[in-house]
């Protein structure tokens, strides 16, 4: 699980787990997050990113520049497609002289749901809140999870999928049975590629729809299907998508990777961070800004999760404590407090505070839960200084 310091960066350590389905080993890199210190109970959701030896480093770089200030921070589970793509990735069995075998979906999606997701959630601190991210013919098996294991993951995010495969037999299915499907909080982007320039230099956006040819049906298929979802979003199933023009199926993953994510996650970022540098914010707004985020974030992800991470309710509370407003960080180390009472340095923090307002018993008393809690010496050192002060 951990990462080598003598790489600058190191993107994805290989992992290997034995596959009933398959009957033979089956290979992942696993990325984690670039804060992520091995046994300090933090877990983060997954994002599980098909053709991952290709796409990897692509999504890798996405996380790294934007958590976690606009999205959150997420391990990354590329899945190799390397071997037997065509079969693991199609949806049906299509007799065709250059493609040797194919239609093997459902047991790929067995593999994911009853093995490889099973094994990332034993081996490594997750959550329940998990992404999926395909494209081409991976983008084709993104889709036939959302329509046939619909709740496995929250996000969806599919780019270019080959939705002309088989003739359109899936999304045929597809479009017949979306507005069936039980989504809870569901989010699907769908990223399309301009192919149009490979195949005619008459048609547009606008009158591909109307093409008959077989070259234009997988651009056709993606924008009735985009059609469709549009039509369908709900409180339950949000739908997003986007057209590029300057960009072919083959170059579309990054650009589609970084616009759906921030799209997933455009409720994540804090809002109206100003507030906390201003010093005439009164610090009750600010606390309710904080617990209201808490609830936010709860409701979106599922499962509890606090509005500021310990190490920036720390810091502000620090910040207030240097600018002479110790009203101020105590509501700060008071909540952080609230929210991580099994961290040492929300109790020493606090004993800071009580040593600028010279209580010095209580800053004793902080100071031995941190103790308590770690056992580490230099909070018996911090006890002497603060007895010291006492005594002055």
């Amino acid at each position: 699980m951990g990462q080598s310091s003598s790489y600058l960066t190191q993107l994805g350590v290989e992992d290997k787990l034995y596959s009933d389905v398959f009957k033979k080993d089956k290979t992942i890199w696993v990325h984690m997050p670039a804060d992520y210190e091995e046994g300090n109970g933090v877990v983060y959701p997954v994002v599980f990113l098909l053709d991952g030896g290709v796409f990897l480093p692509q999504l890798a770089s996405i996380l790294h520049a934007e958590s976690p200030g606009f999205m959150p921070e997420m391990i990354m589970v590329g899945i190799s497609n390397r071997e037997n793509r065509t079969l693991d990735l199609t949806t049906s069995k299509v007799d065709l002289p250059y493609i040797s075998a194919s239609g093997g979906a459902a047991d790929f999606s067995e593999f994911i749901i009853t093995e490889l997701i099973p094994y990332i959630d034993k081996n490594y601190p997750t959550t329940p809140y998990r992404t999926l991210i395909g494209h081409s013919y991976g983008g084709l098996f993104t889709l036939n999870m959302m329509l046939r294991h619909t709740n496995q993951f929250r996000n969806y995010l599919v780019i270019d999928p080959s939705l002309d495969w088989d003739q359109q037999k899936f999304f045929k299915e597809l479009m017949s049975e979306l507005d069936q499907l039980p989504f809870k909080n569901t989010s699907l982007y769908l990223g399309i590629a301009n192919e149009i320039p490979r195949f005619s230099d008459e048609l547009t956006l606008e009158t591909v729809v109307n093409d008959r040819s077989d070259f234009s049906l997988n651009i056709r298929s993606n924008l009735e299907f985009a059609n469709l979802a549009e039509k369908m979003e709900s409180e339950e199933f949000r739908f997003g998508w986007k057209f590029y023009e300057d960009e072919l199926h083959g170059t579309i993953p990054l650009i589609s990777m970084f616009d759906g994510l921030k799209w997933m996650f455009d409720w994540y970022t804090i809002q109206s961070p100003s507030k906390f540098n201003h010093p005439e914010t009164p610090i009750d707004e600010l606390i309710t800004m904080i617990e209201d985020r808490t609830k936010m974030l709860s409701d979106h992800f599922g499962y509890p999760v606090y509005g500021f991470p310990e190490d920036l309710l720390d810091m502000l509370g620090h910040m207030n404590l240097e600018m002479g407003m110790p009203e101020k960080s105590y509501k700060f180390f008071k909540i952080n407090q609230k929210y991580y009472p099994e961290h040492e340095n929300v109790y020493s923090s606090m004993a800071d505070y009580y040593i600028s307002i010279k209580s010095y018993e209580r800053a004793i008393l902080e100071t031995e839960k941190a103790y308590e809690i770690s056992g580490n010496e230099e909070f018996k050192e911090k006890i002497k200084r603060i007895k010291s002060m006492n005594k002055k």
